[in-house]
């Protein structure tokens, strides 16, 4: 049975438990609404290759992954450039980084906060590519399409926290082979596209999901 004292303070305090409640979510809200506003500058390494040197990869192979981390490169910077907002991106050199890996961080977080410290910014972004083969053939009838693959994470330094990630993989199919992609077909003029434009794809793709890279 509920006693008249136990009523009167169900009465009395429950309204001061619920507002305080409220409160300590409101000002959590809060503090994180202000700590991602303050990432108004970014960093962006240079992309790496996901190089699996332990299944003794080919010259080829090699070669490709480089040339598409060179196309990559080339693909942030205009694609980052381009945004309208505030924020800034500031992009670190091949040389630079490779300086960084070399100085010995105990972990990649540990180069990309050496990284944000010369820059200047609290977060970092980092694209690895994983696969990148061009289309042989025509752009309207191609022996082998064309094939890309990269992951990418952007990293608070200062939190300690992935505040974006994402992955991208795809090798194009014909029309015929997918019928389910007769949208993204129409989008590229039902030709067959290299795999420099499949990175730019990708790019706007997974960027686009992410408030920080994106408009």
């Amino acid at each position: 049975m509920t006693t008249p004292k136990t009523l009167f303070f169900l009465l009395f305090f429950l309204p001061f438990l619920f507002l305080s409640g409220c409160a300590s979510d409101s000002n959590d809200q809060e503090n994180q609404t202000l700590a991602d506003a303050a990432v108004m500058c970014i960093g962006v390494m240079p992309v790496k290759t996901g190089i699996d040197y332990e299944n003794e990869p080919s010259f080829a192979g090699v070669k490709k992954l480089e040339n598409g981390a060179e196309a990559l490169d080339l693909i942030l910077r205009d694609t980052l450039r381009q945004l309208h907002g505030e924020r800034d991106y500031r992009f670190i050199s091949r040389y630079s980084a490779e300086r960084l890996s070399q100085s010995g961080g105990s972990s990649p977080e540990d180069e990309l906060l050496e990284a944000a410290g010369r820059v200047n910014c609290p977060a970092m972004l980092e694209v690895v590519i994983e696969k990148y083969s061009d289309r042989v053939g025509g752009r309207f009838s191609a022996q082998e399409p064309a094939s890309a693959a990269f992951s990418y994470r952007l990293y608070d330094v200062t939190r300690k926290k992935i505040l974006c990630h994402g992955r991208y993989d795809e090798t194009q199919q014909s029309l015929m082979e997918n019928l389910y992609n007769l949208k993204k077909a129409t989008n590229r003029g039902f030709v067959m596209i290299t795999a420099e434009q499949l990175l730019e794809e990708g790019v706007k793709e997974k960027f686009d999901q992410c408030p920080y890279l994106s408009d």
